[in-house]
């Protein structure tokens, strides 16, 4: 074995638990051991002695076909091919002195030690312990994953132009929200600004300039096109990084995907202003009143037929039972409180409301009820018209034909 002293000394001592192997296939048995490795698997040396290390390490199978696991073919591929070779990094699980088994994680290489003829005389089978590195590339490897599939969701993307050697990254984000391949182009700034949106380019270009001159900073929503022709709505956020002497070094920032959120927004803003439209064209007073916070919006009409301040409305919640005739108040409220809890959509009234002036007008109240999927009603929109002048038009003509003794009918 190991005639020299001094070697064996170094053997010995040497931190990295190794073995001594023979090359006699199929067995492999241990001939030595130094004290590192006998510690890291709690046992004596006379225990390992000429036993194949097999029986200490027992056969994983990794391939049902081959039934050969990954130290069994390293150790063929040594003989084979007289080389060094590294296993990938193993996990093994150690029984300690206290009876207790952890998992440590190895990396393994088995060297050849080739005698006069060329042939293996030994293998030496050494492993370093590499737990705590193994530890700290699957922590990060599970943060990087998690990361992924938070911008995933959220559908962010992290870019940053390190000024300094003019180098630009995007993740992977960057590429899905553009539509294009990571190994189908070359990084680049135009790259991007070829995205962008004909009638937006000039506007982002002129914001970029002023970001990267230090006047402003890089909040904006533009449209980009993708190669496809699909068009979207991202939102652009971008900062300046400068070292201690004040140096630029880097321009970093975020590429969100607000398409479905900017043509909702958008949507709703185009069904705002066609609301505002009809309560500007309509004579009527339009309300919507949400019946679960209790809350009204009184459209423009309440200003135009009742002389009422929009503000003072809103602010209000009171308005419209402190506004109700007290003669109409009670049978007026009950009629709405059936409608609401009853099924019907539509409910119609006709009653007295009281006007900026406290001149009672007669109004005929048009609502619809908005239901959830239970049938709760959780919403109504809808209508008043000031019938004044009609009542009052009735009553002289009733009062004409009773004159007249004339009857009349529609």
């Amino acid at each position: 074995m190991i005639n020299s002293n001094s070697l064996r000394r170094i053997f010995d001592v040497s931190t990295f638990p190794t073995l001594i192997i023979l090359p006699d296939v199929p067995d492999f048995s241990i001939v030595e051991s130094n004290a590192a490795f006998l510690r890291v698997i709690n046992r004596t040396k006379k225990e390992l002695f000429n036993k194949s290390i097999f029986e200490v390490f027992p056969e994983k199978q990794v391939d049902a076909n081959q039934g050969i696991s990954d130290l069994r073919r390293s150790l063929q591929t040594v003989i084979a091919f007289k080389e060094p070779d590294k296993l990938l990094v193993q996990r093994m699980e150690i029984q300690t002195e206290q009876n207790q088994r952890i998992q440590r994680y190895y990396e393994i290489t088995n060297t050849p030690v080739v005698d006069e003829n060329g042939e293996v005389e030994y293998i030496i089978y050494t492993s370093i312990d590499v737990t705590d590195r193994e530890i700290v590339e699957n922590h990060l490897r599970t943060t990087e994953e998690r990361l992924l599939a938070a911008q995933s969701i959220a559908k962010v993307g992290y870019w940053r132009l390190d000024v300094m050697e003019n180098n630009l990254f995007w993740s992977k984000e960057i590429y899905h929200i553009l539509g294009i391949n990571e190994n189908d182009f070359r990084l680049s700034y135009d790259l991007f600004f070829q995205s962008i949106h004909p009638d937006d380019k000039q506007s982002f270009a002129e914001l970029r300039s002023a970001v990267i001159a230090g006047e402003k900073e890089m909040d904006l929503e533009l449209r980009i096109i993708n190669p496809d022709g699909v068009q979207k709505w991202v939102h652009q956020k971008g900062k300046l990084v400068k070292n201690e002497k004040g140096e630029l070094v880097t321009f970093e920032g975020t590429m969100q995907d607000v398409t479905e959120s900017k043509l909702l927004k958008l949507s709703l803003e185009e069904s705002n202003q066609r609301y505002q439209y009809v309560s500007k064209a309509t004579f009527d007073a339009i309300y919507d009143w949400n019946l679960i916070t209790d809350e009204c919006y009184w459209g423009e009409g309440f200003q135009k037929c009742f002389g009422y301040d929009l503000r003072n409305l809103r602010s209000d919640k009171n308005f419209w039972e402190s506004h109700v005739h007290p003669d109409d108040h009670d049978v007026v409220v009950s009629e709405i409180k059936k409608a609401v809890n009853g099924t019907k959509e539509n409910w119609l009234y006709e009653y007295r409301l009281q006007k900026s002036d406290d001149i009672y007008a007669y109004v005929l109240d048009r609502g619809f009820m908005i239901r959830d999927k239970k049938g709760k009603a959780i919403r109504m929109v809808g209508a008043m018209q000031d019938i004044t002048e009609k009542i009052n038009l009735q009553e002289l003509l009733d009062n004409a034909n009773r004159l007249a003794r004339l009857g009349s009918w529609i």
